[in-house]
């Protein structure tokens, strides 16, 4: 349940040295240009001889309401791209081999995802798969002999042979569902034999993607308990060997384990777990070494990570992840001895990889930045822009994007990230609009953030709080959230409403409330909870009612967050009716506006149908817009847009007013 507006990307450095015009002599930001001309990068990688950077960018196609991508090479010596073009439709995955002798990709044959391999740099294509379901990921062995790949099974059968009665048992998946969920297992390409193989089976399913010892005697992944999606707590680490075709878990216990990787030498391993078995908590990384107990080399670091990748030589790891509003990356030992780089706490990183030679290469965003790529020459050097796809934003008045910090009713510390208008000044009053993430197990940064300088730009300070259960300031302030999903987050947002409020230049007649998923969550909760505060209110797929969570979503076994116990037990309704908006609905004396997907399998639509009836029943000024279709939030460029359209517009109706 996440904001899905983040556009993930890579922001300028050190721009202080850039001559700039004055915020007043450039012009406003353009949302509609934004839409039209902003690129997204992702699945940034190096080559492996470290040379040059291979990496993906997306932007919307207005005419075909699609997102297109190209995919570059990038010399990082020369700073010089080279597009990629492909005969091939839907291309994702684009890797080199391990040596950089071949290029392979997946797209889609005959209505099914393959994997085409070409020479590189000749780009002669040489073979593509054949798997009669389509393949989701793959990986190299490190001799490039095979390629390890995951499938989907086909459809299960029916409970009746009879050719009409398509009757299913129902299991812990969503109630949208149309028939069981089939299991993803691992095969193996041997290129040389040309022959597919498959190599695991059974009920459950592998959630994860997958990873080669040295050796190539190995492939690891994640084993999920069954294929229902609701079971994401219940993973373990599994070791493929191919020599004797058997499958072992790693560890004994069944546990809270995710994504491993093999070690670049030898047969070491780091993977995520949970060592308190919190499932509201935070993740630790274990290093894991033949028969040895594995090694939590995080436990001297209290902070959630996005990601790590092996050093030279497998030394340690590079890691990064939330640490307040900016993210902190880290230089990690395998004993547990931890080193912040020169450059942590300066972005808001999206993607980072490191080379054979330590070199590193990242995607990032500060505030009024716009995205784009940068390179580490070494942990000692500030890191250099490379690519300039997100030139036009930058010269654009731009809000200034700030965090601030105040303490919460249980002796922690929140903070939140605060975006002004552009001509902002202290004499002056403005509106002010909550723009709250969802999750609740995520957090707002001071990454370059579309809405929120659109926002700015009408004239309103944008305040994005981090409540208690956010994942920015380590294990403690995440874990404060459990059977604590309404009150507790509710007073951390209103303690940063106030902190602004104090400082004499917030309209205190004009506060909009704001948010999608459990953004849209805690909207509803504000907005009945405190009744009289609001002016305007607009909630996206608001799960105001956990027991839809627990019985209709795709989530309805994950016990996590803020809920860690079922509502179906003893007396635990009680509990979740208190923490859930259902307590206060009838009290919204706001204009709302609701919005969601007809088919969202994360949060059912049932809630956005309680909280629409519960304002049209005390007369409330609501409208209620559905898209249809599955997804938690609109895919495709014109849906999402019309959403945003229509929160801003929603919220400069009334403020206006």
């Amino acid at each position: 349940m996440k904001n899905h507006l983040k556009l993930i990307v890579l922001f300028g450095v050190f721009l202080a040295s850039i001559s700039l015009p004055a915020q007043s002599d450039l012009p406003s930001f353009n949302w509609d240009s934004y839409m039209e001309h902003a690129v997204s990068i992702r699945g940034l990688q190096f080559s492996p001889d470290g040379a040059h950077l291979l990496f993906t960018t997306r932007k919307a196609n207005w005419d075909s309401n699609q997102w297109n991508s190209e995919h570059y090479v990038l010399d990082i010596a020369a700073n010089t791209n080279v597009k990629l073009d492909f005969d091939q439709q839907g291309v994702r995955a684009v890797t080199w081999s391990p040596s950089g002798k071949y290029l392979s990709f997946l797209a889609t044959e005959k209505g099914y995802t393959q994997l085409f391999i070409e020479t590189y740099p000749e780009r002669k294509l040489i073979k593509t798969s054949a798997h009669p379901t389509g393949i989701t990921h793959y990986r190299w062995s490190p001799d490039e002999t095979k390629v390890a790949y995951l499938a989907q099974d086909p459809k299960m059968e029916a409970l009746s042979p009879e050719p009409f009665v398509k009757a299913f048992e129902v299991g812990p998946h969503g109630y949208l569902e149309q028939g069981a969920s089939p299991s993803t297992h691992l095969h193996l390409w041997d290129l040389e034999m040309q022959k597919m193989t498959r190599l695991t089976e059974g009920s459950w399913t592998i959630s994860s993607d997958l990873s080669w010892s040295a050796d190539g005697e190995s492939v690891s992944f994640t084993k999920k308990l069954s294929a229902y999606p609701s079971n994401w707590n219940r993973n373990k680490v599994m070791l493929f060997e191919l020599s004797t075709n058997t499958l072992s878990a790693l560890s004994v216990q069944l546990g809270f384990e995710f994504a491993p990787q093999f070690a670049p030498k030898g047969n070491g391993m780091i993977y995520y777990s949970a060592l308190d078995k919190n499932p509201a908590g935070m993740r630790d990384l274990l290093f894991h070494l033949g028969e040895t107990r594995p090694v939590n080399i995080t436990e001297a670091l209290d902070r959630n990570f996005k990601s790590f990748f092996w050093l030279p030589k497998g030394k340690g790891v590079i890691a990064f992840g939330q640490q307040g509003t900016l993210d902190g990356v880290w230089k990690i030992t395998l004993d547990g001895e931890v080193q912040e780089t020169p450059f942590s706490n300066s972005y808001v990183i999206s993607n980072l990889v490191v080379n054979k030679k330590g070199k590193i290469a990242m995607v990032a965003s500060t505030g009024n930045q716009p995205p784009e790529i940068f390179y580490v020459e070494s942990l000692k050097d500030k890191p250099q822009k490379l690519s300039s796809f997100n030139e036009t934003f930058k010269n654009m008045a731009l809000g200034k994007v700030e965090s601030i910090n105040w303490e919460t009713d249980n002796n922690m510390t929140a903070d939140g990230v605060v975006t002004y208008p552009p001509d902002f000044s202290e004499e002056k009053r403005y509106p002010l609009v909550l723009f709250i993430h969802g999750g609740p197990t995520a957090s707002s940064s001071e990454s370059f953030n579309p809405m929120a300088q659109r926002m700015a730009g009408k004239g309103w300070i944008v305040l994005q709080p981090n409540y208690r259960g956010s994942n920015n300031r380590g294990d403690a302030f995440q874990e404060a959230i459990m059977n604590d999903g309404g009150e507790g987050p509710g007073k951390d947002v209103m303690a940063g409403v106030q902190q602004l409020v104090a400082k004499g230049f917030i309209d205190e007649s004009k506060i909009g409330v704001s948010g999608w998923s459990y953004g849209g969550f805690m909207t509803s909760w504000l907005l009945g909870r405190y009744p009289t505060i609001w002016k305007v209110a607009v909630a996206g797929a608001p799960p105001v009612d956990y027991t839809d969570m627990t019985s209709l979503t795709r989530m309805n076994l994950t016990l996590r967050h803020a809920i860690t116990n079922s509502p179906w037990v003893g007396d635990n309704y009680e509990l979740h009716f208190d923490m859930s908006p259902m307590k206060n609905l009838a009290k919204i004396q706001t204009p709302t506006l609701i919005m969601s997907k007809v088919e969202d399998q994360i949060v059912s639509v049932t809630g956005s149908y309680k909280l629409y009836h519960a304002l049209l029943a005390n007369h409330i000024p609501t409208k209620f817009i559905a898209y249809p279709g599955g997804g938690h939030f609109p895919s495709d460029p014109l849906n999402q847009k019309d959403v945003y359209d229509r929160w801003v517009g929603w919220l400069e109706h009334y403020l206006n007013q």
